[in-house]
């Protein structure tokens, strides 16, 4: 082999061996760029019971499309509701709901079962939507 393609050779096994290198290096910026993007739609399930919401702390972004599926299995209706950010979904007996909702502004805001329970003033049937 001549001198030129030896060379010409040499390069290219240089440069293929750099871009094989390199792939881990670009999949793991890919994956960095990508976790501190929120997802469109924050999902959530909610078991209601008389012993309270778990859980009873949901967390999402300000402007976020928040999900809830309500879960109900007990033989008693529940609520779920708040005060504060104008809602309120009766959860009957043995079902489900599916609520969604967007929170525009950030803050702590407190949702409660009104129906039974003790209602509102029930610490163990309050909850949090924490708005960031």
């Amino acid at each position: 082999m001549n001198n030129k393609i030896k060379s010409k050779l040499l390069i290219l096994s240089i440069i293929g061996i750099f871009l094989i290198a390199a792939i881990p290096l670009f999949s793991s910026l890919k994956e960095k760029l990508s976790v501190g993007s929120p997802s469109k739609v924050a999902n959530f399930k909610v078991i209601t019971s008389m012993a309270g919401f778990d859980p009873y702390k949901i967390k999402a972004k300000a402007g976020q499309t928040i999900s809830i599926e309500l879960v109900n299995n007990e033989d008693i209706e529940h609520h779920f509701g708040s005060d504060e950010l104008n809602f309120s979904y009766k959860v009957p007996a043995n079902s489900s709901v599916v609520v969604e909702l967007v929170v525009d502004k950030a803050g702590d805001y407190l949702f409660f079962c009104d129906v039974c329970c003790g209602g509102k003033k029930n610490p163990s049937m309050q909850g949090r939507i924490v708005i960031s």
